[in-house]
């Protein structure tokens, strides 16, 4: 999710922020829903079971990342003032994450952008988000009753969202279940890579249709993601460039990817990277629960959404 001043101004990236985390289980899956004529030899509930075993490797999560923000000219990519660091962490259901950055931020339509440094915290604790903003004087805060799209998490997301789907029960068995007589697998190969290319339609009212490629040789992470137009086929965000790095047995965790956001002849372009992998994306270390707790102290202005 990109947040622009504490406020709930979102890109169009903000509703594509996405988490893919993959449980076994999977039943009552019509035969007909399981392959298309092009897929490989797996159904649907045995590709579910398998990311659900690399799913269930990881415990707890924390990772360091950077984000830089392009807009695209021909075959250019011009920076702009947006880039963030981001830590992240996870726990079950449990989400932290902190940010220091610079934004631009647009006070009145026609003005140019002020470019602000911004210190934010935010968590979920499975019923409320919390959102802290540092650099406001005294602080400001948000209480809300939804899950962010940077909040949520999955084993194969990223700090910044570069996973799958933004909605509150975000794992994919459970969209699975729910369009089960839509979805479609086959087979694909990218870069010289096998995968599986899972297609997704609309979800819980939503206007677009997912792609989704998955690769079976590293956990079946993803390899590169699709968001296009249900009414006219129209690609309007691309998830690629992405980079695994193992970081235990059957454990890949993207370090780096990139996100084109298609909003008119406009085109951002969203450059995630882990700098230091090895020492910036820690699993299984125990992360205390009282991370994952947000006090607002006294003088902060805060803001319950919920009412």
């Amino acid at each position: 999710m990109i947040m622009d001043d504490g406020r709930k101004t979102r890109t169009r990236l903000s509703r594509e922020a996405i988490v893919v985390v993959v449980m076994a289980g999977l039943v009552g899956i019509p035969a007909y829903a399981r392959r298309s004529p092009e897929s490989p030899a797996i159904t649907l509930q045995e590709l579910v079971e398998a990311v659900g075993r690399a799913e269930g490797l990881i415990k707890d999560l924390s990772v360091k990342a950077s984000i830089r923000v392009y807009t695209k000219s021909g075959d250019s990519l011009v920076p702009t003032p947006y880039r963030r660091t981001s830590i992240f962490k996870v726990k079950g259901i449990m989400k932290y994450q902190e940010i220091e950055g610079t934004y631009p931020w647009v006070r009145a339509p026609g003005e140019k952008p002020v470019v602000t440094q911004a210190h934010m915290k935010a968590t979920w604790d499975g019923k409320l988000s919390r959102f802290l903003r540092l650099d406001t004087g005294k602080g400001q805060g948000f209480v809300r009753d939804t899950i962010d799209p940077f909040l949520t998490t999955g084993f194969l997301e990223t700090p910044e969202g570069f996973g799958f789907g933004t909605y509150r029960r975000a794992t994919l068995s459970e969209v699975l279940q729910e369009v089960r007589d839509k979805v479609r697998i086959e087979s694909d190969e990218i870069e010289g890579i096998a995968c599986y290319k899972v297609t997704i339609p609309p979800v819980a009212g939503e206007e677009v249709s997912r792609r989704i490629w998955l690769d079976p040789s590293r956990s079946f992470n993803i390899i590169r993601q699709e968001r296009f137009s249900e009414y006219n086929g129209d690609v309007l965000t691309v998830f690629k460039d992405y980079r695994l790095q193992q970081l235990g047995e059957g454990i890949w965790f993207p370090i780096e990817a990139r996100v084109y956001s298609f909003m008119g002849k406009t085109v951002k372009v969203y450059h995630y990277l882990v700098e230091d992998p090895l020492k910036d994306v820690i699993v299984n270390s125990n992360i205390p629960d009282d991370t994952f707790v947000i006090v607002f102290e006294a003088g902060t202005a805060v803001v319950d959404m919920t009412q």
